[in-house]
């Protein structure tokens, strides 16, 4: 599912980019794999969501959503710790687990860079949508069995952003460095652009 939702983006289809278009199928990959395997009702999924909400205005307020200013651990990062929470509370967790698996996601995917290959929110994108899906269910059963996370959720999310702040430009989605200037995603993106030009 979170890799259908990127797909769908990349295709120019319609999406709600929670929190970005770059991480648009975590949330709802996530989401609605519990609400399959659950049973969750409507009213189960919107509660998820304004929980998700919420972990995604407090990740804004303390650093950054943009994969431009803090990397993709800002972009999908964010939306595995959305993720994260409100498959907890949805699964009847507390709001103590809540934060152990926004912290656990954001120690799993502190330093991740934003390199977008050609600049286009595909590759690597996409399939790390689906990766920060699996890690937001990770950080959730985890923080579900009593697993508790030694660094806060705050202060986690105040690393990421401090990491995010020290990521040269080149890692920070231009496309500039990382996957994007692979000698592979070079010669695709010269012979996307030739062709885009001649259209």
């Amino acid at each position: 599912m979170p890799m259908a939702v990127g797909e769908c983006n990349a295709a120019m289809g319609r999406i709600v980019a929670a929190p970005t278009a770059g991480a648009s199928g975590v949330l709802p990959g996530v989401l609605l794999s519990l609400k399959k395997h659950y049973a969750l009702n409507e009213r189960q999924m919107a509660e998820a969501l304004v929980v998700a909400g919420n972990i995604g205005l407090v990740i804004a307020n303390r650093a950054s959503l943009s994969g431009a200013m803090g990397g993709c651990q800002a972009e999908c990062g964010s939306g595995a710790a959305m993720a994260a929470g409100a498959a907890v509370d949805v699964l009847g967790g507390t709001p103590e687990q809540v934060g152990h698996a926004v912290a656990i996601v954001f120690k799993n995917m502190l330093g991740l860079v934003c390199d977008p290959v050609a600049g286009l929110v595909e590759v690597p994108c996409i399939k790390r949508n689906g990766g920060a899906a699996a890690q937001a269910l990770l950080a959730a059963e985890l923080a579900l069995a009593g697993i508790t996370s030694f660094i806060p959720a705050d202060e986690a999310i105040d690393a990421m952003k401090s990491v995010g702040d020290r990521l040269p430009c080149t890692l920070k989605e231009t496309a500039e460095g990382g996957l994007a200037q692979t000698p592979t995603a070079l010669a695709w993106a010269q012979a996307y652009f030739a062709a885009d030009n001649k259209s």
